[in-house]
């Protein structure tokens, strides 16, 4: 019975660690006047992620580069894709190359979608209820997935490892994960809302 009371507590432990952090960037949201940066930063990452994903490697070949195409026409809605140009690489188109012109692309649909509100003070609030609203959904879920883990470990337990150090691990890569889904969910969402109200674009000439 300690021996599973000290684990609990560093199940805990764990736990309040991750809590800390979360809170750390919720508040953060909160309380920064202008939440452009946080989403600019978030895209660049969602598109680092998608294309690391289908070209693990320097190059990208145009199998790799359909699939990424793909995935980010539907996280930015609008977005205007690179061309693929590997000119006389055999090995296909530079990765870096493509995610450049690919954050840049979704750089220019960020500004795009900012001049379609009338009011950027508006704008800047719907954003930060985006990533407020995907920080906590994603958080409380993840809350969920940790006490499944730790009824998993407890029931299955792993040998000669201290299930705390498991546990750990696991919670570590959960919350990397988490973090991640956080950034997908929020650029998705801000490029896949609409306006509730047909009011003019704000006039960028003034």
């Amino acid at each position: 019975n300690f021996g599973t009371r000290k684990s609990v507590l560093k199940y805990d432990k764990v736990n309040n660690e991750q809590r800390e952090l979360i809170y750390a960037e919720r508040d953060a949201i909160l309380e920064k006047a202008d939440t452009r940066n946080t989403m600019l930063s978030m895209i660049e990452d969602s598109i680092d992620m998608i294309i690391d994903k289908y070209a693990p490697d320097k190059y990208v070949t145009e199998g790799q580069y359909q699939e990424i195409r793909k995935e980010i026409s539907v996280l930015i809605f609008g977005i205007k894709a690179p061309d693929y140009s590997p000119k006389s690489n055999k090995k296909g188109m530079d990765k870096k190359k493509l995610a450049e012109e690919y954050i840049e692309a979704a750089k220019n649909r960020y500004y795009e979608r900012e001049r379609e509100w009338p009011d950027i003070e508006v704008f800047r609030e719907f954003e930060r209820q985006i990533i407020l609203r995907c920080i906590d959904s994603k958080w409380m879920q993840h809350i969920n997935d940790l006490e499944i883990l730790r009824q998993n470990i407890s029931l299955v337990g792993y040998g000669q490892k201290d299930p705390a150090i498991v546990y750990k691990l696991k919670a570590f890569d959960m919350f990397n994960k988490m973090s991640d889904d956080i950034k997908n969910d929020a650029v998705y969402t801000l490029f896949s809302s609409r306006l509730r109200t047909a009011a003019p674009k704000r006039d960028t000439a003034a």
